[in-house]
């Protein structure tokens, strides 16, 4: 962003909008293990400016232990997904599988594709892998409200420590031995913390401002987001609502139309995407599942009724911009689920303009979600996750053709008549819900399955 008044499209772009194999609090797990084990032979993320170097795959018999910290919400998401290529789930055996991967492969034109790390892992090392699970322990630090990922390796005698924080791919900490080889500059930490200034007014103004480069890089998501979705259609992962939904057209008990489309095609790049696909999806705000609910809506309305793809590729911007909006006030993680408190926004806002409405519209379609879902809780990123998606996507649907309609909602409870302020509103709700999350965590924890 260059100030409170304009915003950089392609800056946000390549902050905000990043392709992701996998769900990204498992990913970012690996990713810190990869960082950590990487330091301890010399090899650093490109993006920290230090040395860059081949390093010997790990032996199990020179692990002597890792040690991980998770504040809650990176817990939850990560517990209960598949891990990218593997079919399984655990942290600990995320943690394993990072000490095998190179973060910087997939490092090209600036983009660290960092949250990619998990599609260059060879299934030959998964047995490898869960042998060295007993090495791993992990740990919940329930004070911390933003996002935390802590990594300590012992390995051959040397000690080295990862940190991410605020972003699943925001590097604030590496330590060798004691020694800190890298940390990220305060100024840098405290930006990443504050809660930006995106208002809606100045979202549209620079979404029709955006020229050959922002279309290329918007087109990305299209491409990123139509394949997994495809991978999904085809395959069969998750609880099966891809089949169910196919199942009950074929019935007549779902009606084979415009809604059913979107929330096939959707239920399609969730599923896939938790169920463990290689496929990555193009991520919004830090969740592919975000991207998911916000962007593949616009795309199937737009192609279904032949909207220009211009005004397309605008619509999914708008998309991305109002999930981040939502995710400043609230939160990258929180007790809220983020596809009905930060996607459904974002595609009901995005519906709306592709479908001819302007600023009043898009407003009463965002009003519109916060009268109808706001305050699902998160309870963790699984398989069931469809679920969520499918509500937001609905209601975002609905949105858009009730604003166009001339619907307008009242200001009323959380909503407020400026569309803004109805986003803000729901940081405080967000804030509120701390011991709700507290609760869910608890649940998850009895499991024991880290």
């Amino acid at each position: 962003m260059k100030s409170k008044k304009s915003i950089d499209v392609m800056e946000f772009l390549r902050e905000n909008v990043k392709p992701a194999s996998g769900c990204t609090e498992v990913v970012a797990v690996g990713l810190a293990s990869s960082i950590a084990y990487n330091a301890i032979h010399g090899n650093f993320p490109k993006t920290t400016g230090l040395s860059v170097k081949e390093v010997p795959l790990p032996k199990k018999e020179k692990l002597e232990k890792v040690e991980v910290t998770l504040d809650r919400n990176v817990f939850k998401n990560a517990y209960g997904v598949a891990i990218p290529g593997t079919g399984r789930k655990g942290i600990k055996l995320a943690v394993c599988l990072g000490l095998f991967l190179d973060m910087n492969r997939f490092f090209k034109n600036d983009k660290p594709g960092y949250l990619e790390i998990f599609s260059q892992l060879d299934r030959a090392l998964i047995p490898v892998a869960e042998s060295m699970v007993d090495k791993v322990s992990v740990g919940i630090d329930s004070g911390r409200r933003d996002l935390y990922i802590h990594v300590k390796l012992n390995y051959d005698g040397h000690v080295a420590e990862s940190v991410l924080q605020f972003k699943h791919d925001g590097i604030a900490l590496i330590k060798v031995d004691g020694k800190v080889a890298y940390e990220e500059k305060a100024e840098k930490k405290a930006e990443r913390k504050a809660v930006k200034s995106i208002k809606l007014g100045g979202i549209l103004k620079a979404v029709e401002n955006i020229g050959d480069e922002e279309k290329k890089e918007l087109q990305r998501t299209i491409d990123v987001n139509k394949l997994l979705v495809e991978e999904g259609l085809l395959e069969n992962y998750g609880m099966g609502a891809v089949k169910t939904l196919k199942a009950l057209i074929a019935k007549g008990l779902l009606a084979d139309d415009l809604l059913t489309k979107i929330k096939l095609q959707v239920a399609a790049g969730v599923e896939a995407r938790m169920g463990g696909s290689e496929y990555p999806a193009m991520s919004s705000s830090g969740s592919g599942n975000n991207g998911i609910a916000a962007t593949v809506p616009i795309i199937v309305v737009g192609e279904h009724l032949n909207v220009d793809k211009e005004r397309i590729l605008k619509g999914i911007l708008i998309s991305h911009l109002i999930v981040k909006e939502a995710s400043d006030y609230i939160g990258e993680l929180s007790a809220l689920c983020g596809a009905c408190n930060k996607s459904a926004f974002g595609a009901a806002a995005g519906l709306t303009y592709i479908l001819g409405g302007g600023k009043k519209e898009i407003e009463n379609a965002i009003n519109y979600v916060a009268s109808s879902i706001v305050g699902m809780i998160c309870d963790g990123a699984k398989y069931g996750c469809v679920l969520k998606a499918l509500a937001a996507v609905s209601t975002a649907y609905e949105a858009a053709i009730f604003a166009l309609e001339g619907i307008e909602i009242p200001s009323d409870g959380v909503v407020e008549r400026k569309a803004d302020d109805t986003l803000r509103n729901l940081g405080k709700i967000s804030g509120a819900m701390a011991g709700v999350d507290e609760v869910v965590v608890n649940l998850i924890h009895r499991r024991e399955r880290v």
